[in-house]
């Protein structure tokens, strides 16, 4: 019987780890291209502003 509760156990921690894990590697591949995109924004509207300060001059 304790080999039966020790399995059981070993699986459902085996069970926790894997639905973490799913959420953590969501969690990357969601926010890693939204922060990549904002930075591009935000680097692509200071070139704009730049480019534009250097034409006026």
């Amino acid at each position: 019987m304790d080999d039966l509760l020790l399995a059981l156990v070993i699986c459902i921690g085996l069970i926790g780890f894997a639905v973490f894990y799913v959420l953590v590697v969501a969690f990357w591949y969601i926010s890693i291209p939204l922060f990549c995109i904002y930075v591009y924004f935000k680097y692509f509207r200071k070139e704009r502003k730049f480019e534009a300060r250097v034409l006026e001059s």
